[in-house]
């Protein structure tokens, strides 16, 4: 499901890259359906704890020394919210955050982007914000780039392993040799194993 920006979020986001501030917030609006601008303004580095809302998970942009980095804040409390609407209320954030990196890669900025997920707090500082983004995993991998030789693309690739494997004929043909129909919740082993 695609969470689209709003028109604000993406000036904010923009404004970003001018220098006019350096932090966004944004959420998603009520019911989920796209990115919204909670504020916008300039932190510095000692700010940027206190800038976070502890109670529920929140996207955030921030650049840090030129580095937009887009932050991604699940809290393990669940604020007024139940066990059961806190993880329902995580599930959606963390589908949307695929969405927003997405969005927020494809304004071609001018600026490196680079995620964090965090749960503590005590992992948003400028420190520990720098030294995330010397890792691999602050590196955004766009789809197109996990795509294989010839322009292959995941389907294509998951069909040439299907075709290879020994159970292809059961797998693509829906039957045993001998034309049979493969039975129900049956599986049937590769020739040669041992069961």
């Amino acid at each position: 499901m695609a969470f689209p920006l709003t028109d604000p979020v993406e000036e904010a986001i923009r404004n970003i890259e001018t220098g006019i501030h350096n932090w966004v917030q944004l959420s998603l609006n009520k019911p989920p359906t796209q990115f919204v601008l909670v504020t916008s303004r300039t932190v510095s580095p000692d700010q940027i704890q206190s800038s976070v809302d502890n109670k529920s998970p929140q996207f955030y942009l921030y650049n840090s020394n030129g580095t937009l980095v887009v932050i991604f804040y699940s809290p393990e409390s669940r604020g007024n919210e139940t066990y059961a609407q806190a993880l329902q209320t995580r599930m959606i954030f963390a589908t949307a955050k695929s969405s927003l990196l997405d969005a927020v890669v494809n304004l071609k900025l001018n600026l490196p982007v680079r995620k964090y997920d965090i749960r503590d707090l005590d992992d948003l500082t400028d420190s520990s914000i720098n030294q995330h983004l010397q890792s691999k995993a602050s590196e955004i991998i766009a789809p197109k780039s996990l795509v294989g030789p010839h322009h292959d693309t995941p389907d294509r690739i998951i069909r040439n392993r299907v075709a290879a494997s020994p159970l292809a004929h059961v797998i693509v043909g829906g039957s045993l040799p001998g034309g049979r129909p493969l039975p129900r919740g049956g599986v049937i082993p590769p020739k040669g194993a041992h069961c």
